[in-house]
């Protein structure tokens, strides 16, 4: 824990009360963002597709994130710009593994959710559709498939599907969409930049400008790298007031949240403090930290070293920004001028001091009664346990130990070996809806939509 202690001399020479900012608007349930439509600026002039978003308004943006103690690993801060012809859209990444997909579009096309993408819920006037990017790492490839449904009404009726491609380390994927990544310097994520022609998102695009509005629903998807298995995060977001199904979020159209394009840029930025539970008081204390510090911890001493007042303690650093550069934040933190017995403490000289750090982030591993060895997922198969979507179905016996298939698996494994110690061997993720076995071999019928 890199500790900050910075210094800040007070000289309380009246008790006037200073302003408070209050009312800002509330765009969080709970701990995770809740974002009920965005805004579309117009871009200030022509845009380069290469990632580094310097040719940008950004001020639409827009944070998802389902835990905000976590978002510092695993977010998306989302932004949109309209011209003509295209709607532009960026997503600064927070991701421990930033730009890793293994992916490969040629023989899993319709896979790519399965590691790091963002999948689009769009529906406009006349269509609906799925558009899943990724960024194919082995080939530094843009990859973007689009799922057109064949009834906007009924997404069982079927999709029509497309497969675009850049060519390794370029950005051109055809019909005039342009999408490209690029890593942040300081190695917490990276950027991911698109311009999708209208041409595109409608079938036969109306008169574009100020007032235009669609819908479009983010399921941001931080995958395994392996991209074999289910990510190990995600979050949905963007919804309509007072929507919160994120569960089935790819077939709620209903749910998906407006774009709204917008004739001026530069627009206020959207806040994600929820002011109810921000430390209140009248006179700021203000302390400068490593930008890259995401919780810290300031208390009161008087002009003799005693402690005065703990004042915040592991307080989130983005709800008491008030300035940036770029290697540091400055923070203002109110206080009441009270003492921690809740005395007003007299006029003179006091300290602030404090520690920062970046965080502890957590990561689900496990169910705590699984009994694999160990309980998450290894290369040898022997951990984890079974599967996600369904109870465990048929048991059949196989030479020293006994075999177990769950109906399918989108998660885990859907047929298992367990051993005679009541410990898994091994697993294979299909399931099968019949069981039989031998002393050297295991048959399984398998059946179900997730077969692979």
């Amino acid at each position: 824990m890199k500790q900050c202690i910075v210094l800040w001399v007070l000289l309380l020479m009246a008790l006037a009360p200073a302003s408070l900012v209050i009312g800002q608007e509330r765009t969080m349930i709970g701990r995770q963002s809740q974002n009920e439509g965005m805004l579309v600026v117009p871009a200030p002039g022509d845009v380069v597709i290469d990632g580094k978003l310097d040719d940008w308004d950004l001020s639409g943006r827009v944070w998802m994130f389902a835990d905000r103690d976590v978002r510092g690993r695993y977010s998306g801060q989302v932004s949109a710009m309209w011209t003509a012809e295209a709607l532009y859209l960026a997503v600064r990444w927070y991701d421990p593994t930033p730009m890793f997909s293994n992916v490969d579009p040629d023989t899993d096309p319709q896979e790519g959710w399965r590691s790091d993408s963002v999948q689009m819920r769009v529906r406009t006037s006349d269509q609906v559709m799925w558009i899943t990017t990724w960024y194919y790492t082995p080939r530094a490839q843009p990859v973007m498939s689009l799922a057109v449904w064949k009834d906007p009404q009924n997404q069982r009726a079927g999709t029509v599907d497309s497969l675009l491609k850049a060519q390794p380390g370029k950005t051109s994927l055809g019909r005039g969409i342009e999408m490209a990544y690029r890593p942040v310097e300081d190695g917490t994520g990276y950027v991911q930049e698109m311009k999708i022609p209208w041409s595109v998102v409608y079938q036969n695009p109306p008169k574009i400008g100020a007032g235009t509005a669609i819908q479009i629903g983010f399921e941001l998807l931080w995958g395994d790298p392996t991209g074999k298995t289910v990510p190990i995060h995600r979050y949905a977001d963007n919804v309509q007031p007072g929507k919160t199904t994120r569960e089935f979020f790819w077939t709620a159209k209903d749910v998906w949240g407006d774009l709204k394009l917008v004739g001026a840029g530069h627009i206020p930025e959207r806040q994600y403090v929820d002011t109810t539970s921000k430390i209140q008081g009248t006179v700021g204390v203000r302390v400068t930290i490593p930008r890259s510090a995401s919780k810290a911890t300031i208390a009161i001493n008087d002009s003799a070293g005693a402690r005065v007042r703990n004042l915040a303690g592991d307080i989130a650093v983005e709800d008491y920004t008030v300035a940036m550069t770029d290697a540091t934040r400055t923070i203002e933190v109110k206080w009441d001028l009270l003492s921690d017995a809740g005395a007003l403490v007299p006029a003179g000289e006091y300290q602030a001091v404090g520690l920062c750090h970046k965080g502890f982030g957590a990561e689900y591993e496990m169910c705590f009664y699984n009994p694999g060895t160990p309980p998450w997922e290894t290369k040898d198969s022997r951990g984890a346990w079974g599967a996600d979507h369904s109870p465990p179905l048929r048991v059949a016996r196989t030479g020293s130990g006994v075999a177990v298939s769950w109906a399918f698996a989108e998660g885990g494994s859907g047929i298992i070996s367990v051993g005679p110690d009541g410990k898994k061997t091994w697993g294979e993720k299909r399931g099968g809806v019949q069981l039989a076995g031998d002393s050297e071999s295991i048959y399984a019928v398998a059946a179900g939509w997730h077969i692979k």
